[in-house]
């Protein structure tokens, strides 16, 4: 009986991270990303197109301040046709596909509201 009791102790201390790691598995949450105009999306990127009919417009050097799953603060350089002015901007909207989620929306001071691709 004792052989057995501490069978089962040790059988137990083996099994119960095995436990812990199956509830952080499915604890596991993917960033909401920035949608390209193919498919897919980006996570904090550097340089950002703005527009998919217009390559003209876009957001370069950015830095992130924030990003979250529900909203993304940054500031950069807005090129538009050539000419660029520095600015600051959140992101926000969230939509769902195929379970990703995906910001929908950048504005701010200087940005007018952009709805992204």
């Amino acid at each position: 009986m004792k052989n057995f009791i501490k069978s089962s102790i040790v059988v137990a201390t083996l099994l119960a991270p095995l436990g812990t790691m199956s509830l952080q598995a499915s604890a596991t949450s993917y960033p909401t990303l920035l949608p390209t105009c193919g498919s897919g999306g980006v996570e904090k990127p550097i340089n950002y197109g703005l527009s998919c009919k217009n390559v003209g417009i876009f957001l370069s050097r950015i830095s992130w301040t924030s990003w979250t799953t529900k909203s993304a603060a940054g500031s950069g350089k807005l090129v538009n046709n050539g000419k660029s002015t520095f600015v600051s901007f959140t992101v926000s909207g969230i939509k769902t596909v195929n379970g990703r989620k995906y910001f929908t929306t950048i504005s701010g001071p200087g940005l007018s509201k952009v709805t992204l691709p």
